[in-house]
């Protein structure tokens, strides 16, 4: 996506609709663009209102130095990228987390990166992945149990996903 194709006044009319504050806010960005993101979200965060927790989304190629340069301006860290730019997740933990900032672990989309996030500390995570695997389930109940159980396996606390 290039800058003039982000749909800004969608964007604009669905932050107003927000029924309530969200935990985390990611400001506009563009996905795997570096520093350029790294420009147009700063850009952005200037004309976004005040009071929501605005985390700037990291991609692949972009400058510690010149987030960290900026991070000033927002409540946390976003982890976008690719598979191979999530490697390098803890680097962006420390740095938001040195800065008194929180770290999201964007599409911890497996049970290795819902891990990892734990264990390098991520203050917060998404996914799709156990919604997406429960949504065969007929009842709420066992989506329920179905998610809670994903959940499980990935964090290693039952004791049938630890037989593997």
């Amino acid at each position: 996506m290039h800058w003039r194709d982000f749909p800004e006044s969608m964007f604009l009319r669905r932050l107003e609709a927000l029924p309530r504050k969200p935990d985390v806010a990611v400001v506009p960005d563009l996905p795997m663009a570096g520093n350029d993101s790294l420009h147009f979200s700063v850009a952005w965060r200037r004309q976004l209102p005040h009071g929501m927790p605005w985390h700037l989304a990291v991609q692949d190629n972009a400058s510690p130095v010149l987030v960290e340069k900026n991070l000033d301006m927002f409540s946390g860290l976003f982890l976008g990228g690719s598979a191979a730019f999530k490697r390098q997740a803890s680097k962006w933990c420390e740095i938001a987390h040195r800065n008194g900032k929180t770290f999201h672990y964007g599409c911890a989309s497996t049970h290795r990166r819902v891990r990892d996030a734990r264990l390098i500390g991520a203050d917060s995570i998404d996914s799709v992945t156990p919604v997406l695997r429960c949504a065969d389930d007929q009842t709420k109940v066992n989506t329920s149990r179905a998610l809670t159980r994903w959940v499980e396996e990935a964090l290693n606390t039952n004791p049938q996903g630890s037989l593997f």
